[in-house]
């Protein structure tokens, strides 16, 4: 294990309250401190001895203070490798000061954002020196320790007492800081793209960047950008990560578009269970029936406050994250039994008009697809005495599911429970037999159901399934050059037929 000792420490720090708990080891630190303008003024102030940058590079701060730190006898102080014989002659040469450790945080700039409207001071809280000098420490973690954000300080400054840091203690904390200066550069480009988004989208506005555990797999880093659409508490429970966030999006978004007290079971983005009920507990008694295997582990969402009956049943399953409009008093204490099990309240939620996809070369934007289904505008096309506004209900539950579900979405709906799904195949016909099959394989009876399809149907097959099953309704965009052959079909078998003339694809 390669072991360094930190006989110097460059300090330049923005905020300068986060040193207060660690002056105590900086006052018994026996190595230079070297340090700038209102960080060295901090640390004098409080009787410990540091030695001003300018004292060493022979410049002043220039500029009105962007240019402090960089210059070659800093840098190269930094990136010096100690075991490079060239860069030992060059060292010696130019009178680079070898720096051991480096502790930097940055201009405040996504707080500015939040604040400001003023071009210029957002400009000039683009920290330039310090991104510099962490990627330089970061970049050199073989022979130099760093911290740049205040979770890493404790570790840091453990070090510094000790007087030295191993090759795990550098590699950890260079790791981390290479993320904060990627948060903050991501930040950023979010700031300078937002004024050639559409006027009213305002995707980016006021941005908050929070690192992630890891993306959709451990080996991938994550971020989340946060641009206050959706006003959240985390109430108990280990930190969201991206996939909850996918999940979240999901359940959120397809509960509140329904009216009475609903529960939505969501598990990979998919929606599972669904069900419209008279009360919280009928609507999750229903929406688990539906599909009680893929519930486990899935994410709860209801669109109105759950009572005690609901939690007690809650919490004999096993789920990740539950989602209401808020808690009422003692909920969160009975449903916090599991450590790691997510509670969140959403008291508002407005959904960005822009959705980002990134691709080979670039980016692909488009507008969310807010479709509310209205069947007033939908075309009618076979019609019988089957026909109510209880079945007409049952359609349009289809169709907003359908909406969240992934490629050849099929849903199949009756009473207003989601019984059975199909999504995510390379044929329409394989997602319906897999609605029914799952359907089935809970005991549900399809007579009297009806279905639902992201996109038109292009021959009769899935259609003909549905009618062996006893399904009487069947809710699609329609535009197929085969339409009139689904029309046929449904005529001859007296199956309801409407196209919303509107498609729900997502691919």
């Amino acid at each position: 294990m390669s072991i360094k000792t930190i006989n110097s420490v460059l300090i330049s720090v923005y905020n300068k309250d986060v040193l207060l708990p660690y002056l105590n080891i900086l006052k018994n630190y026996k190595g230079k401190i070297i340090s700038t303008g209102g960080t060295s003024k901090f640390l004098n102030e409080n009787g410990i001895n540091v030695i001003e940058i300018d004292n060493l590079t022979n410049y002043p701060a220039l500029l009105d203070g962007r240019v402090k730190t960089l210059h070659p006898v800093i840098i190269g102080g930094i990136l010096l490798r100690r075991d490079n014989e060239n860069d030992k002659k060059e060292a010696k040469k130019y009178n680079l000061e070898e720096i051991d450790a480096v502790l930097v945080d940055l201009y405040p700039f996504a707080e500015t954002i939040k604040t400001s409207i003023d071009e210029s001071e957002i400009i000039e809280k683009i920290d330039i020196g310090g991104i510099t000098l962490i990627r330089a420490a970061a970049k050199n973690f073989k022979d130099v320790l760093v911290a740049a954000d205040s979770r890493d300080y404790p570790h840091f400054f453990e070090c510094i007492k000790n007087g030295y840091s191993e090759e795990h203690d550098r590699r950890h904390l260079a790791k981390n800081s290479f993320a904060i200066v990627t948060m903050y550069d991501a930040t950023i480009f979010q700031w300078f793209s937002q004024p050639y988004l559409a006027q009213e989208s305002k995707i980016i506005s006021k941005n908050l960047v929070t690192p992630l555990r890891y993306g959709e797999n451990p080996h991938q880093q994550a971020f989340f950008l946060h641009d206050e659409s959706m006003r959240y508490e985390k109430h108990h429970g280990k930190e969201l990560s991206y996939n909850n966030f996918l999940d979240i999006d999901s359940a959120w978004l397809l509960v509140n578009e329904l009216n009475q007290p609903s529960c939505v079971v969501v598990k990979h983005t998919n929606p599972c269970g669904v069900a419209i009920g008279k009360s919280p507990i009928d609507a999750f008694d229903r929406a688990l029936a539906g599909d009680p295997v893929s519930a486990y582990g899935g994410i709860f969402a209801f669109n109105t406050p759950i009572d005690d009956a609901t939690i007690e049943k809650l919490n004999s399953l096993f789920f990740e994250v539950l989602i209401v409009p808020h808690f009422t008093k003692g909920q969160i204490e009975k449903l916090s039994i599991k450590k790691n099990r997510i509670l969140l309240s959403i008291s508002e939620t407005k959904p960005n008009n822009w959705q980002w996809r990134s691709v080979l070369g670039g980016s692909l934007v488009q507008q969310r697809d807010d479709y509310i289904p209205d069947s007033s505008k939908w075309e009618w096309i076979v019609k019988n005495e089957k026909l109510n506004n209880k079945l007409i209900d049952d359609m349009k539950l289809g169709v907003s599911i359908v909406k969240y579900l992934k490629s050849n979405a099929i849903t199949i709906v009756k009473d207003n429970q989601l019984l059975g799904m199909g999504c995510g195949q390379p044929s329409r016909v394989d997602s319906t037999r897999i609605a029914i099959e799952k359907a089935k394989t809970f005991g549900h009876d399809l007579t009297g159901a009806i279905l639902a399809s992201d996109g038109f149907f292009p021959f009769t097959d899935s259609i003909d399934l549905a009618y062996q099953n006893g399904i009487v309704a069947v809710v699609e965009p329609g535009g197929s050059i085969h339409d009139k052959n689904i029309i046929s079909f449904c005529q001859e078998n007296d199956i309801i037929l409407s196209f919303t003339k509107i498609r729900n694809f997502k691919h």
